[in-house]
């Protein structure tokens, strides 16, 4: 009854303190967790995005009669001197072939349930051609394909788009391909990522015969390559010199910049994650830690009175700590709660562009938590014995 007496009186005059705590602790959690799965989600799209040392297409991407000619490019002498392997590949658009076109009507409706309008589905679909595709793999060292002429390839690497574009695909679904009807040609959507970038943009690729692109106009020509062995990053700064020189219409993005930029944010995140984490983390505990001591301090003589009573030295240190433990716990748990839910519907809005999984970060850091938080405790608890037994 003593022990329920003290934790509803401190509840009930510390009601706004308690608030601002959890607050403290849920930034705590968030930035941390966040931090960590980010600079882990960098380091992993960077590697998965990067497959070859360059990608050169022309600013105006996916503008129909406006995109840069890129074989002069292919002639340019430091072309020829820096790069030892490469392919051109086009893009071309289908009419009506678009994203939300090749969903099931329940995938849809729950894609538009759980997103709202944050996702423009509308989008034409990408198509490349077979031996494109083929010599794609080529370049990054991966295995070739063969489609029949009656089947397509469906490709990309976000997750939130293959979990919805699976059904539809799985369930051997055909597109309309100027009125050729063409279906799957595997049983699982391909992960690509055909050019160089930091993150995951493969909104969907489509790969079916030659045969029907032949008279197809592409809307953009994209060129894929790797720089000769020894001493890439000389060769990659003769040969943006050079281009950069000569066409003042190219975007030009490399692996080794990808790495570089990635590096200063992954620093970035870590530094700000851990500074404002760590801070938030202490402070919280402090506040709480010291708020605890001074009401020991006040509640001092309620504790001779229990043992003028008869409890024991023992009964005196368990209630004492039941209390400190429960005022503890609360805030924490309601952070963590908090966190868990909130932490949960970021990662589903963040994987529409990156494969993050947040769940070990969120554990990790909890852990990380709990340590701080238990080291305090237990100092806040022993200063409360002393405390009540002067």
């Amino acid at each position: 009854m003593f022990n329920l007496k003290q934790i509803n009186n401190q509840i009930n005059t510390s009601v706004i303190s308690t608030t601002i705590i959890s607050l403290m602790l849920l930034l705590t959690i968030g930035i941390l967790a966040c931090s960590v799965t980010m600079t882990n989600a960098f380091n992993n799209d960077i590697e998965e995005n990067n497959q070859q040392d360059f990608t050169i297409y022309s600013h105006n991407r996916y503008i129909e009669g406006e995109y840069t000619n890129l074989n002069q490019i292919i002639t340019n002498k430091y072309f020829k001197q820096e790069v030892k392997e490469y392919t051109k590949y086009d893009i071309y658009n289908i009419k009506n072939l678009t994203t939300i076109n090749m969903m099931t009507d329940q995938d849809k409706q729950q894609l538009k349930k759980k997103y709202g309008n944050i996702l423009e589905l509308n989008t034409q679909v990408m198509v490349i051609k077979q031996s494109d595709y083929n010599n794609i793999m080529n370049i990054q060292n991966k295995p070739k394909i063969n489609i029949k002429e009656d089947e397509y390839l469906e490709t990309t690497n976000i997750d939130t788009l293959i979990e919805y574009l699976t059904p539809f695909y799985k369930n051997q679904n055909k597109i309309n391909i100027n009125d050729n009807y063409l279906k799957p040609a595997t049983k699982e959507i391909i992960n690509l990522a055909p050019e160089n970038s930091s993150s995951n943009n493969n909104t969907g690729i489509i790969v079916i015969n030659d045969k029907y692109l032949k008279n197809q106009k592409p809307v953009q020509t994209i060129i894929i390559g790797n720089y000769k062995d020894n001493n890439k990053e000389k060769r990659e700064q003769n040969l943006l010199k050079s281009l950069t020189t000569e066409n003042q219409n190219l975007l030009i993005t490399t692996k080794i910049d990808m790495v570089t930029q990635s590096l200063g944010l992954k620093v970035m995140l870590i530094y700000v994650g851990l500074y404002l984490g760590i801070i938030f983390a202490i402070s919280s505990v402090t506040v709480l830690a010291i708020t605890e001591l001074s009401t020991s301090s006040d509640n001092k003589e309620r504790y001779k009175i229990l043992k003028e009573l008869g409890a024991s030295n023992k009964m005196i240190n368990k209630a004492l700590f039941t209390q400190i433990a429960i005022i503890f716990i609360l805030p924490l748990a309601v952070a963590l709660f908090h966190a868990a839910v909130g932490l949960t519907e970021i990662n589903s809005l963040i994987k529409m562009t990156a494969d993050i999984k947040i769940g070990k970060s969120l554990l990790l850091t909890s852990i990380f938590i709990v340590l701080i938080y238990g080291g305090y405790f237990l100092a806040t608890y022993k200063i409360s014995k002393r405390i009540i037994k002067d």
